[in-house]
């Protein structure tokens, strides 16, 4: 991590600890979320991307959220290996792995 993203990534946690802190954090990621839902845009969904790793960034600040982010990352883990056996189906990936269930 880089001395700016160390220096944003401060910021940034300091301006949640204002607006919600972990549940402020949760809604930005919602929000962003929905977004790309919206536009089903490629190039928005790449943004969120960044933006998401941008709050990652924060909640590794945070002992409980980082291990649902790890939680996060391994279940994204899984899903793109069973999807890979499942012809890039998604869907049956997630299903298949339990992750509405977490």
């Amino acid at each position: 991590m880089s001395i700016q993203d160390i220096k944003e990534t401060k910021e940034m946690k300091q301006c949640f600890s204002k607006i919600g802190g972990r549940d402020g954090v949760s809604a930005r990621a919602i929000e962003i979320c929905k977004k790309v839902a919206e536009s089903e845009c490629p190039r928005q969904a790449v943004f969120a991307i960044g933006r998401m790793s941008r709050l990652l960034q924060v909640c590794k600040e945070d002992d409980y959220w980082l291990e649902k982010a790890n939680v996060g990352k391994s279940l994204e883990y899984y899903a793109v290996k069973q999807a890979s056996r499942n012809n890039g189906n998604f869907t049956q990936a997630i299903d298949a792995f339990g992750d509405e269930k977490r």
